[in-house]
């Protein structure tokens, strides 16, 4: 019988805090959300390769959040539903923003 091995989540704040500093950035208005959409699509395809790379076997996808996972599912559900709660309209963009990358 096969095992295989599989990973529950990866930390998604990056090496050095990459992703906490481009939110940071973002919110200070110093970069604009295509530049922290960037930087987020490139911390995914990293971490992929860094699983696929160690021997991962199940490598998870639509895992990552920009900033808080349980909002974001939140978020989702609610819109899902055809409610409109009251969030700012950055925090809708950046939680709704299809950023998906697909890898060959």
């Amino acid at each position: 019988m096969a095992v295989l091995a599989t990973c529950l989540g990866y930390p998604r704040i990056g090496i050095t805090r990459k992703l906490k500093k481009a939110l940071e950035s973002f919110w200070a208005a110093k970069s604009t959300a295509g530049d922290l959409h960037r930087i987020a699509a490139e911390m995914r395809i990293r971490h992929w390769g860094a699983m696929k790379q160690a021997g991962i076997d199940q490598i998870p996808v639509g895992d990552f959040s920009l900033y808080d996972h349980l909002l974001d599912m939140a978020l989702a559900r609610t819109m899902s539903r055809g409610l409109d709660l009251e969030y700012p309209s950055a925090v809708k963009t950046l939680i709704t923003t299809d950023t998906s990358q697909t890898e060959d």
